[in-house]
């Protein structure tokens, strides 16, 4: 059967994985081929990114194991999942750097890879509110301040949800990742705040189009007030098409 380990883009996946490896002694896949990744996860976690379709994906359904499978792909299935959320703010300025564009760019939820194939996974928001982790059924949300901040906490939720014993201890290894040669990119901003450096008018673009889901979660208490008295709140659906998706073939 499979488990998602769903979220937008640098909401915290790898952190994740790598929560669930050190604390349940479970090995998690991606969607994505990511074979840099692949010394931390495992040979099968290069193998099976650069197989996924159709075929991969009902072996998986209709396994006889749990197969806990990273996504940023909106949801094509009502199978168990585990939604991570990062504040919008440190997710849109960290993506935005990581994929070397504006971070007006990555709040609007532009893909600079979409003619190599990969889909658009859309907004902040946008993405949230089509998984809806909060009323989606056999799914557990998980905020990436909860793995730093919560471990022992977020261990026992996570048990009771995956009815998992825990083995172990989560080790917050992203210094020592940011020095290694394995993917320094990735690992050189998960511990930072990076709200800061967002220009002005991007944040008043991404208020009105994130802003009823950050206080949704918790992130802000009221929504700050924009430029244009008509787009104070903005649209969690915006500047997407958050049609169910489908595994490529």
């Amino acid at each position: 059967m499979i488990c998602w380990l769903a979220g937008w883009p640098h909401c915290g996946s790898t952190l994740a994985r790598n929560f669930l490896k050190d604390v349940f002694g479970l090995l998690s896949v991606s969607m994505y081929y990511e074979p840099k990744l692949a010394s931390l996860f495992g040979p099968e976690a290069e193998i099976y990114g650069a197989s996924w379709g159709l075929p991969l994906y009902a072996e998986s359904r209709d396994a006889g194991r749990r197969v806990i499978i990273k996504t940023h792909d909106f949801p094509f299935d009502a199978s168990p999942c585990i939604y991570v959320v990062r504040d919008g703010r440190d997710a849109c300025a960290s993506l935005a750097k990581f994929w070397k564009m504006s971070v007006a760019r990555a709040i609007r939820g532009e893909n600079p890879f979409m003619f190599t194939g990969r889909r658009n996974f859309g907004t902040w928001a946008a993405h949230y509110a089509s998984w809806h982790p909060l009323s989606r059924p056999n799914t557990i949300l998980v905020k990436f301040s909860d793995f730093i901040n919560c471990p022992d906490g977020t261990a026992n939720r996570l048990s009771a949800f995956l009815e998992q014993k825990q083995t172990g201890r989560f080790e917050d290894k992203f210094e020592e990742l940011k020095k290694s040669k394995i993917y320094p990119e990735l690992f050189d901003d998960q511990n930072a705040e990076l709200r800061d450096t967002i220009p002005e008018h991007a944040l008043e673009m991404f208020w009105r189009i994130n802003g009823q889901v950050m206080k949704e979660l918790g992130y802000i208490d009221e929504i700050p007030p924009t430029g244009d008295s008509k787009c104070k709140t903005g649209n969690p659906y915006s500047l997407v098409d958050s049609s169910p998706s489908t595994p490529t073939t």
